[in-house]
């Protein structure tokens, strides 16, 4: 893969200094080799122009996505440890290009069990760890066998701050409030699927509004059998609330100065903000329970 086989977005183009690449690029199920061969190209270009941190989207590398459908033998024959030949790919190319990376929603095995959790590489030392464990697990993925993460943690790339909330966590006012006391300043996130009718940007924002934080929502694109089968947009919601977006089905880079995330506003909500945030978490998880208590979800 080059720039040529992937379209490179850039924002704020004239402010200067390290750069933060998001890669929105497809994952195909069941397709490893693919997908680490589209991995390694994406982040030897990233690191040729200088990206400083990379986040890679979710279900990497096997394109394994948990619904009502998933076997639970199948999740554990592909869950994910640290001698896997993708934890050594992410450790490689972070030495060779002094790249951060962030590998989102990924599944780990333990020697404590099953989780969702995610990978990070620190740029410099090419050390790797999972971190963040999904707390908020939905009766699908209860029934087959993932246990729920217990610490909310950070991450650190030498000059930001990061923390990630995945599915129905950022609903959770208690865990963005959390991430806010220790000084997160971009919340990496990522809904799969379907948000229950409700705007996706208005979500997010309740959660820019919660924590004074930049908010980067992951897309995806998972191709089965060459078909896409779903797609969530890349949105980035800065902490003054100016709103980037990119819904296209063309894969793609997006690039933002990490200086533009640098720092959090400190955040008193007016009583209509309150309102905002109250509607919007009554209206997503009267969703929730309705899906969730569906025949069909619970056969």
């Amino acid at each position: 893969m080059n720039s040529g086989e992937f379209e490179v977005v850039r924002y704020y183009e004239d402010v200067s200094g390290p750069k933060f690449g998001v890669a929105y690029i497809p994952v195909h199920r069941m397709s490893f080799s693919a997908n680490l061969d589209t991995v390694r190209s994406l982040a030897r270009y990233a690191g040729k122009i200088g990206i400083k941190t990379l986040i890679l989207p979710p279900f990497l590398p096997y394109g394994l996505t948990i619904n009502s459908n998933t076997d639970s033998r199948e999740l554990s024959k592909y869950a994910l440890n640290k001698a896997n030949p993708y934890i050594k790919l992410l450790k490689n190319l972070a030495r060779s290009h002094s790249l951060t990376i962030i590998s989102l929603g990924v599944i780990e095995k333990s020697r404590t069990g099953i989780y969702a959790s995610n990978i990070f590489v620190d740029g410099e030392t090419a050390q790797c760890r999972f971190f963040s464990r999904k707390i908020v697990i939905s009766p699908v993925e209860e029934s087959l066998g993932i246990r729920p993460g217990n610490t909310v943690e950070l991450v650190n790339d030498y000059y930001l701050n990061y923390g990630i909330l995945i599915d129905n966590e950022i609903l959770i006012s208690e865990l963005a409030k959390l991430l806010a006391y220790m000084g997160v300043e971009v919340i990496i996130t990522h809904i799969y699927g379907d948000t229950f009718g409700y705007d996706l940007v208005n979500l997010l924002d309740m959660l820019r509004l919660l924590t004074g934080a930049n908010i980067v929502h992951i897309g995806s694109l998972i191709i089965d059998k060459s078909t896409l089968v779903q797609r969530t947009p890349l949105i980035m919601i800065l902490r003054d609330r100016r709103i980037l977006e990119y819904r296209d089905s063309k894969s793609a880079l997006i690039i933002m100065p990490l200086k533009m995330f640098k720092g959090r506003l400190n955040i008193t909500l007016e009583p209509r903000q309150v309102r905002h945030v109250i509607n919007v978490t009554i209206k997503y998880f009267r969703h929730l329970h309705y899906i969730y208590n569906r025949p069909e979800s619970r056969s």
